[in-house]
């Protein structure tokens, strides 16, 4: 990680945008599997959204980058979540959820204040919301839903299917 910021050695005195705007997508993948993957359970596939995305006809460059870097970072909000929530191997109970449910909402913030060339944040904010409108953090139905954020959820449904999650 350090080598991918290796120029940003003063890292502490620039803001997260300054630093997002000095990385590029290989550092952006390094951050993500220091941060963001150890609290991933799953092996959440990006190429896997990205190849879904091309297949229904997305072939626009900046929205393949959005929701490679949403991939990449979706699940960033569950830095603001317990860790005992996280890893516990039960159901969860209703305060749990609730607990759970603020990391759509706390990936986007943390995500919007960096400077991606398309839109990230929405896709974060949104790839728990449900097409019927059961979803969260807005509540979100149908084609209100971002399209990034749609595959992403997708993706991730079918790793957690896939895969051992607690």
């Amino acid at each position: 990680l350090l080598m991918a910021v290796g120029p940003l050695a003063h890292w502490k005195a620039a803001s997260l945008g300054d630093v997002a705007r000095a990385l590029r997508w290989p550092a952006l993948a390094s951050v993500a599997a220091a941060l963001v993957l150890p609290l991933a359970a799953g092996r959440f596939s990006i190429g896997a959204a990205v190849g879904l995305a091309k297949q229904m006809g997305i072939t626009d460059e900046p929205t393949l980058k959005a929701i490679e870097a949403g991939g990449l970072l979706h699940d960033t909000g569950k830095i603001a979540v317990p860790e005992h929530i996280l890893s516990k191997p039960g159901p969860l109970s209703a305060h749990e959820r609730k607990k759970m449910q603020i990391h759509a909402q706390v990936g986007a913030e943390i995500v919007d204040a960096v400077a991606f060339p398309s839109p990230v944040a929405p896709l974060i904010r949104s790839h728990h919301e449900r097409w019927d409108g059961t979803g969260y953090p807005a509540g979100l139905r149908g084609e209100d839903i971002p399209i990034g954020a749609r595959i992403l959820a997708l993706v991730d449904t079918f790793d957690a299917v896939m895969s051992d999650r607690p």
